[in-house]
């Protein structure tokens, strides 16, 4: 069937898109994986269209199992790219975050990282999500995926920690907290 060779040329090119978003996010050039990750999006959309164009009908069952491969391939490469793109979201906030920080403008500080956060537990309950559909093609692409947010969302933890330590006047603990913080940071990368 033309359509799953042509919808796997599309699999192929959103998974290199995918790669090039988390090589540059581990660069922390935030732009670029944004960019690579909405590609990497946009171009499981377009194999997963080819595969519903070609999909047969009952005259054909026997293609059936290639082609439920395929749609949960797609599916999976979606997630991936929506959830990474909620990651690199999050980041963002959370630089914002860490220069509000920097201002000594705790409560604002606070605020962004708890934003962070949240939209890390989004990305998170979308990595979860594809966990069932990722079996061995996908599966540890998800675990590194679902341990980076882990990280990450500890991290944010310690910096809204390190904002009230701020707030409270308590310098040590506000220092500590961040140090923990980058600590994760570091640990998202190595995943």
């Amino acid at each position: 069937m033309q359509s799953l060779s042509d919808g796997y040329v599309d699999v192929l090119d959103a998974r290199d898109h995918l790669e090039d978003g988390e090589a540059a996010f581990r660069d922390e050039n935030y732009d670029q994986a944004d960019t690579a990750f909405s590609d990497a999006a946009a171009t499981a959309d377009r194999a997963e269209t080819t595969f519903s164009d070609g999909e047969p009908g009952d005259e054909a069952s026997f293609f059936d199992d290639a082609f439920d491969r395929a749609f949960q391939r797609t599916s999976v490469l979606q997630s991936l790219s929506e959830g990474y793109g909620l990651v690199v979201q999050s980041r963002a906030t959370a630089e914002a975050g860490r220069r509000e920080l920097r201002g000594r403008n705790f409560e604002a500080a606070k605020s962004k990282f708890q934003t962070a956060d949240s939209t890390l537990g989004e990305a998170e309950r979308v990595f979860t999500g594809a966990q069932s559909d990722a079996g061995e093609a996908y599966g540890p692409e998800i675990d590194r995926a679902l341990c980076r947010v882990g990280h990450l969302r500890n991290a944010m933890d310690h910096f809204v920690a390190a904002s009230q330590a701020g707030s409270d006047g308590d310098r040590d603990t506000l220092e500590s907290e961040l140090t923990a913080g980058e600590t994760d940071i570091d640990r998202a990368g190595e995943c």
